[in-house]
């Protein structure tokens, strides 16, 4: 039996060089004497001193929200009255600890947990249950600084991924991974997946960052067990389960008529067994914005007009989690979101309109512990969408409607079997199609399912090494597929102290979409029935991941490498006709990615990210880069956080683009773009919030992402957000 062996520690506010970044990185501002305090905490694990992920922290009888640490194990605590506290920390598998601190005014406080597995020792073996999948990356909404507004800007944060925008606020956000086609990354938000049935792409700017608890990012072939439209990586988004009654309000305001309104609720009922919760946004931004046109394009300065956007969300949700047995979450959602179509710069439409309502229920159960345990869930949604143009600006007018209805449904089941943690589940889709743009005698419903195995187990090896093996066997069926397609991946994990080196290998496959396969044929488009599905065979990835510590300061590094060629890439080409058509072409997938993190002391980071990606055409008529795949994209990022003022900057860089395959004709660029942030912290008596001022784009740089599609310049926010919180 474990017991759990706690350290805790305080320490400075500030470090010399958290102060020299400070002063360095945004200009000084006096800081007023406060009246409450902050904690940071650290969650390890007593093991081998690894961070521990999305450990959920509580102040013990006290006014302030829970918050859950991040990848690094690290969250602070907000708004803490001055006095002596006990600091609750609980996290599944392990045995729930707290740590006494004492607060002072305007002081930070720092305590370090390290927690022991609540599991029993095997033949010398310690058994855990891991957080996240293996290589996976994981943001906790809780930890987000104020230049994170948007679930876009958080998932395009992570090393990796490209976010393409196709205007300003609110316009359509499709995730790449590693240089891959938006249709190859599967979106799930709790189990469902929110991909288009049509166009197989997900649009991060339809969910709200408000109502998110964590995004996790599992690339290449690790993501193979979530089905076969994870083709370059999975998306996991986790809603929030309040487990206190909290409650919060949010307004801002900004540059293009933007506006947002949301707040969420939460009330535990007095038998603390069910706690129920609801919250809603509000959204809306005119879009309008000036742009320098490109000289091929005929130079000058306009105004992207019809880019306005407004949507109306909300959710209701109960949580039952009794003291045995399972726990049962129901929630309700709604979406209801209008924009304008602009179109392109060349053929810009003042009349087209976009109009999209989703209406979905999740039922989730889950039981067990770091032995044994399942977890279930089911979900239900409808989908209607609209895209009409009764005055285009070239061809006829149009209206293309549809409708789709989705039930999915996932179930897993883990449990250890002497030395070996072994695992299965199963996932299986329905639905229904309605759009007047597909063909006659095309399907009116697709399904498909599959299901997966998996096992884990840890080696000892000399020099007080170990070596974790896991592999996964996948098998799908699908209405687009021909019969059942297995997809095997094995990871083998080395680590000595601090240092660990992971190799994976493994396959995927993605299905063609629906609108590439039986859309209405036209003028300038031709379909193509024998389009085969998107292969990837024996990726390969090698990634090696270093931490150091020392004296009120740590840091990590990683190196990755990988290859991911997919064969039979859905691309669309002209042929001589210039008739458009979709074809599967070979392409070369490799690239490298590099990243580090420093932590000076609790308060002050500093991050960054450069990914080299080669996505290149096996054709030679098609000699080079994939159009659009940025090459080279890199991210640096630095927060100071002190006296409850946190600074944030974040500069990003997107490489060269091609615009058309086999020339490298009117090559768009590579673009920079430097954000910067504010939060100060506020309390009005047992009231907490904080007001953040953002600017995007400071530098104002003309950018697109996309030809013809502008992105826009310098952007201003103001942010307030108030909330209570309870025991």
């Amino acid at each position: 039996m474990f017991v759990s062996t706690l350290d805790g520690a305080r320490r400075g506010r500030l470090s010399p060089i958290a102060a020299a970044l400070l002063a360095v990185a945004l200009p000084a501002a006096p800081v007023a004497g406060q009246v409450t305090g902050e904690v940071v905490v650290e969650v390890r694990s007593a093991g081998d001193d690894a961070p521990i992920g999305n450990v959920e922290i509580t102040v013990v009888g006290a006014p302030v929200a829970p918050v859950w640490t991040g990848a690094d194990g690290r969250a602070v605590l907000r708004a803490v009255p001055p006095g002596d506290h006990q600091i609750r920390v609980r996290h599944l598998g392990h045995t729930p600890a707290r740590l006494p601190v004492e607060v002072s005014n305007g002081l930070t406080s720092q305590l370090l947990f390290r927690l022991h597995p609540r599991a029993l020792v095997l033949e010398g073996l310690d058994v855990t249950v891991e957080g996240l999948p293996e290589g996976a990356q994981a943001l906790v909404a809780s930890t987000l600084g104020p230049e994170t507004r948007t679930v876009v800007d958080a998932v395009e944060s992570i090393p990796g991924i490209t976010v393409v925008r196709r205007g300003g606020p609110g316009s359509a956000a499709v995730p790449q991974i590693r240089g891959s086609s938006g249709d190859q990354v599967l979106v799930l938000v709790d189990g469902v997946a929110v991909n288009s049935p049509l166009t197989g792409e997900a649009d991060l700017s339809e969910l709200d960052l408000t109502n998110v608890e964590r995004i996790v990012v599992v690339p290449g072939a690790r993501a193979g067990r979530y089905g076969p439209r994870a083709l370059a990586g999975a998306i996991l988004i986790e809603t929030r389960s309040p487990r206190a009654t909290t409650g919060q309000l949010s307004v801002e305001a900004g540059s293009f008529g933007t506006g947002v309104v949301g707040g969420t609720g939460a009330l535990t009922l007095p038998d603390d067994d069910l706690t129920l919760s609801v919250g809603g946004e509000w959204n809306r931004s005119t879009g309008d914005f000036r742009y320098p046109v490109p000289a091929v394009r005929g130079g000058g300065v306009t105004t992207r007009l019809n880019a306005d956007f407004r949507s109306l969300s909300g959710y209701l949700q109960g949580l039952w989690e009794g003291p045995e047995g399972p726990t049962l979450r129901v929630r309700l959602h709604s979406r209801d979101a209008q924009r304008g179509s602009p179109g392109t710069i060349v053929q810009p439409s003042a009349t087209g309109v976009n109009e999209q309502e989703r209406l979905g229920a999740l039922l989730q159960v889950e039981d067990g512990n770091a032995r044994r345990g399942w977890t279930a869930s089911l979900g239900v949604d409808r989908h209607d969408a609209l895209f009409a143009d009764p005055d285009p600006p070239f061809g006829q007018a149009y209206r293309t409607e549809t409708r789709v209805r989705q039930l999915e449904g996932r179930g897993e089941w883990h449990a250890v079997v002497r030395t070996v943690e072994v695992g299965f589940g199963a996932d299986g889709r329905w639905r229904g199609l309605e759009a007047n743009t597909l063909v006659e005698g095309a399907p009116d419903e697709i399904a498909g399912g599959g299901g997966w195995l998996r096992g884990a187990w840890r080696t000892a090896l000399p020099a007080s090494a170990a070596l974790d093996v896991s592999a996964t066997l996948r098998g799908d069926v699908h209405d687009l597929l021909d019969g059942l397609v297995a997809s095997p991946s094995v990871t083998l994990l080395a680590h000595r102290g601090s240092t660990t080196l992971e190799f994976v290998v493994g396959n995927s496959i993605s299905p063609p979409d629906v609108s590439d396969l039986f859309f209405e044929e036209g003028v300038l488009v031709e379909a193509n029935p024998a389009l085969a599905p998107e292969r990837v065979r024996g990726e390969v990835s090698v990634e090696l991941r270093q931490t150091f510590a020392g004296n009120g300061w740590d840091a990590g590094v990683g190196l990755t490498a990988y290859r991911a060629d997919v064969e039979g890439m859905i691309l669309w080409f002209p042929d001589f006709r210039f008739v458009w058509s979709p074809d599967n072409i070979d392409v070369r997938r490799r690239g490298l990615e590099a990243s580090f993190d420093v932590r000076a002391g609790p308060l002050t980071s500093l991050r960054g990210d450069l990914g080299l990606t080669r996505v290149e055409y096996a054709a030679a008529v098609l000699d080079g880069q994939v159009v659009y795949r940025p090459d080279l994209t890199a991210d640096l990022a630095a927060r100071v956080d002190a006296g409850g003022l946190q600074w944030s900057t974040r500069w990003r860089y997107v490489g060269a683009r091609r615009t058309s395959p086999g020339t490298t004709l009117n090559e768009l660029p590579g673009y920079a773009r430097l954000d910067v942030a504010l939060r100060k912290e506020v309390r009005w008596g047992g009231v907490r919030g904080s007001v953040d001022l953002a600017i995007d784009n400071l530098l104002d740089e003309p950018a697109a992402l996309l030809v013809d599609y502008p992105l826009p310049g310098r952007a201003l926010s103001l942010r307030l957000r108030a909330g209570v919180a309870g025991t």
